[in-house]
C-alpha cells in the first residue's frame, strides 16, 4: 500500500511539473515586476497572466503529459 501511495504521489507530480514550473515563472516575474513598478496594481494583471500561462503551459505540455500517464497506467496494469 506505501508503495502505491508513493508511485501515485510521484505520478502526481510528474503529470503537474510543467503548470508549477510555468506558474512558478509567472509569479517570480510579476514580482520582479511589482518591485520594479510599484504604481501597478500587479494582482489585476496577474491573475489572467496566469491563468493563461497555465492554460498554454498545459496545452504546450500535453504531448507530454500523455505519455507520462500512459506509462503511469501501464506499469499499474502491469503489477
Amino acid at each position: 500500500m506505501a508503495r502505491f501511495s508513493a508511485d501515485t504521489f510521484a505520478s502526481g507530480i510528474r503529470i503537474a511539473a510543467p503548470a508549477i514550473g510555468i506558474l512558478l515563472l509567472t509569479s517570480t516575474a510579476l514580482g520582479i515586476l511589482a518591485r520594479s513598478v510599484p504604481q501597478m496594481n500587479v494582482f489585476i494583471v496577474g491573475f489572467p497572466l496566469k491563468i493563461t500561462a497555465g492554460i498554454l503551459g498545459v496545452i504546450w505540455a500535453l504531448p507530454y503529459l500523455i505519455e507520462v500517464a500512459r506509462a503511469d497506467v501501464t506499469e499499474l496494469v502491469h503489477r
